[in-house]
């Protein structure tokens, strides 16, 4: 069974089953399907389509044959696996279907559905007859650099051209009104767009981190611009002068009174001093911005959100509005890693600074936690701090890299202590605050409640990250719960890994006693080498965003379940699988060059079920969760574009 894992958290086909039937999605139960139609010119190339005839998710590495047979392509389709399609052809007796170029159209021409990922043109024109790009028709491709909208283009779907890395230029002059949520989303080479008068609306994302963008315009006729819509893009922005519900002032994004602050461009440099006319910020506004280093409100803000900074990753200073009244500290917001001051007027009636730090008038509730410092100490009157209310819950996208090397409160708090510069709980059976700079812990014979050295999180992928720099962990032997064992962190009796070192360098081969590892173990393991699984653990989900050292995973017998997933692009160039994994999910480039080496013990043509998790359409406007299978380990290692040996 091979499974997708979705939004990091690991269902089971059980589990998915049953969350299928409680939101009333319908489930299709499909059989081999790796020649629909017609045969593939290439045998790593498979497709699925559903009861309709429509294609609903194909992969692989090659060209896409489409028989006579297929009647479409269902719209919302994510095309989920890594994709390597190069070309696609559609046989002549097709009365619904059609490539061009390589490309998949409508047999009229007025619909694109998909333009291969691994098409390697780097110019494309959409054809004037086409009226219609669907949702991710472009997305993934990294060789396009030129795009020209077709100019009887009326309608984009979304995501239709994110995550297109190397897309530089692109000409938007057609009749299509609104620029789609995630349209351009991650397009990180995109330098110039031309936008037409027509344009009228631009969603949520729309150019979500395109961080070479410059010069960001905005044309006379857009009328609305969604929160996030231009998240860490652009250098500065222009409004034209006869737009009436927009404006910008020195490359700011503002509504037409410079009442509310729409945008802050992404990598605009330095600090920046907000104008006492504004009385409103849209969410996600400074979201992304890595240019920023410091912010002063003006005095008409009298609450601030901190999810207005989530990723403002340079961030050092932030000073509060005169007038503060709330802080809403209680959002999902991370990467503020470079906060060093957080500042305020003495004379406000609800808030107090102490150690740089913001906290209620009292000092009881600590809101805004300055990471950036070298060491922090906690106000002594200090009894709740929101920051690690929130990461109790490890389903929050809060965790967020600190720089201390200690942290200090007095000994008379009665509800926090320290023990060599570790926070506490004041009875020290809970880990509160692991300084980020510290390379070497040592757990107290008290401690039962780990959470405060755990990675991760179950959300975005991108947000999965190392809570320490750790490079060895030892516990007190009198400890009944958890035991290090060269320098790794599991329970007392080696059944379950918590935590693996970040900085810890080498190779490393689990116990033979452990069977159970934490999801995020790994995460960030910066110095491991190489990974051996052993055969008890029969079961392994596990996340490798950032181990950028890992070159080879081996997985022995025994082994029936292997499930990773990073969250960019590995280095990894070989991963052997046992003879007994059946149930495997590779999420994430394992390898820039997709060149990494999967190897099988298996013997024989065992044939491999997949959950893929797509909710793809079929036809009426309900949503699927597809059930696939492929013959043996091998074609689904081609279909996720990687080599099998």
């Amino acid at each position: 069974m091979i499974t997708h894992w979705e939004g990091g958290i690991i269902m089971s086909m059980r589990l998915k089953k049953l969350l299928a039937l409680s939101l009333s999605i319908s489930v299709a139960a499909t059989g081999l399907f790796d020649d629909i139609g017609a045969k593939n010119a290439d045998a790593a190339v498979v497709a699925k389509q559903n009861k309709n005839s429509r294609y609903i998710n194909f992969g692989g590495k090659g060209t896409l044959k489409i028989g006579s047979k297929a009647k479409g392509v269902a719209e919302n389709n994510a095309y989920f696996f890594n994709n390597h399609i190069s070309s696609v052809k559609v046989s002549k007796k097709n009365k619904y279907l059609k490539a061009q170029d390589g490309v998949l159209y409508s047999k009229d021409m007025k619909i694109l559905y998909y333009y291969p990922a691994m098409k390697q043109n780097k110019k494309f024109t959409i054809p004037s007859t086409v009226t219609r790009v669907v949702r991710y028709a472009f997305a993934n491709n990294n060789f396009l650099e030129q795009l020209n909208m077709g100019k009887n283009v009326k309608y984009v779907g979304t995501k239709a051209f994110s995550e297109c890395s190397r897309l530089k230029n692109i000409t938007w002059k057609c009749k299509a009104q609104t620029i789609p949520a995630g349209c351009f989303e991650k397009c990180h080479s995109l330098k110039n767009i031309k936008l037409g008068d027509n344009v009228k609306n631009i969603k949520t994302g729309a150019f979500k981190q395109c961080s070479s963008l410059n010069r960001i315009y905005i044309p006379r006729g857009v009328s609305e611009i969604e929160d996030y819509a231009f998240s860490g893009a652009g250098k500065e922005f222009f409004v034209a002068g006869n737009n009436i519900d927009y404006s910008s002032n020195k490359g700011v994004l503002f509504t037409k009174d410079m009442s509310g602050l729409v945008a802050y461009p992404g990598t605009k440099q330095g600090g920046y001093i907000l104008p006492d006319t504004v009385d409103d910020i849209c969410a996600g506004a400074f979201s992304n911005s890595v240019g920023l280093t410091e912010i002063t409100f003006g005095k008409n803000i009298y609450a601030v959100d901190m999810g207005w900074f989530d990723k403002c990753a340079n961030l050092k200073r932030i000073n509060m509005p005169p007038e503060l009244q709330s802080v809403d500290s209680y959002v999902e917001y991370s990467g503020l890693e470079s906060l060093e001051k957080v500042t305020l007027s003495e004379s406000n009636k609800y808030f107090s600074i102490y150690d740089d730090t913001l906290y209620s008038k009292d000092y009881k509730t600590l809101y805004v936690m300055p990471f950036g410092k070298s060491s922090l100490e906690l106000a002594p009157q200090v009894e709740s701090i929101v920051y690690l209310d929130m990461i109790n819950d490890r389903y929050k996208n809060v965790l967020t890299k600190n720089s201390f090397s200690e942290i200090n409160i007095s000994s008379q708090n009665q509800y926090f202590v320290t023990v060599d510069g570790v926070l506490y709980d004041k009875d020290i059976t809970k880990i509160m605050l692991l300084p980020g700079k510290m390379t070497s812990y040592k757990m107290p014979a008290t401690v039962n409640d780990i959470t405060g050295i755990l990675n991760g999180f179950f959300g975005e992928t991108e947000d999965n990250i190392a809570n320490n720099s750790l490079s060895d962990i030892s516990v007190e032997k009198e400890n009944l719960l958890y035991v290090s064992k060269d320098g790794v962190l599991f329970s007392k009796d080696m059944n379950k890994l918590y935590v693996y070192p970040q900085e810890k360098k080498g190779n490393y081969t689990l116990p033979d006693e452990t069977t159970l590892m934490d999801m995020f173990a790994f995460t960030e393991a910066r110095g491991l080498t190489g990974l051996t699984i052993s055969e008890n653990c029969d079961r392994i989900y596990m996340d490798i965003s950032g181990c950028a050292a890992l070159k080879k995973i081996t997985v022995k017998d025994g082994v029936d379940t292997f499930r990773i997933k990073a969250a960019e692009t590995l280095n990894i160039s070989s991963l052997k699988l046992g003879k007994d994994v059946s149930d495997i999910c590779l999420r994430g480039n394992l390898n820039k060059a997709h060149n990494t080496v999967i190897s099988s013990a298996a013997k024989g043509k065992d044939a491999v079920e997949v959950l893929t998790g797509i909710q793809a359409a079929a036809g009426e406007g309900d949503e699927e969760i597809e059930f696939l299978t492929f013959k043996d380990m091998s074609r689904y290692v081609e279909f996720m574009g990687y080599r099998f040996k």
